[in-house]
């Protein structure tokens, strides 16, 4: 199931849509750790950042994060789609 649209190719845009990207907490079920999610963007961001080369779209594609169960995170669903689209816009950079 899709939930994000192809994001923008455009660089500047692309760091605006990833820092008002936001994901359906879990609760009661399993999600990926909030804190490593949010570092990862932030982490993808910065590769943007002083005209450095993006993070490598495989490397997005294939981060892993801790599972969290019970004690909340973010939709596992929704980061591995948004990572998925995140990583073919990058692709289109470069």
């Amino acid at each position: 199931m899709a939930f994000f649209e192809p994001l923008p190719t455009d660089r500047a845009e692309l760091i605006k849509r990833i820092k008002k990207v936001s994901f359906t907490p879990t609760r009661f079920r399993r999600g990926y750790d909030e804190r490593a999610v949010d570092d990862f963007l932030d982490a993808v961001i910065a590769s943007f950042s002083h005209g450095r080369v993006p993070l490598p779209p495989a490397y997005i594609r294939d981060q892993v994060f801790a599972e969290r169960r019970f004690a909340g995170g973010y939709s596992v669903e929704q980061v591995d789609d948004f990572r998925r689209v995140l990583a073919d816009a990058v692709q289109q950079l470069q």
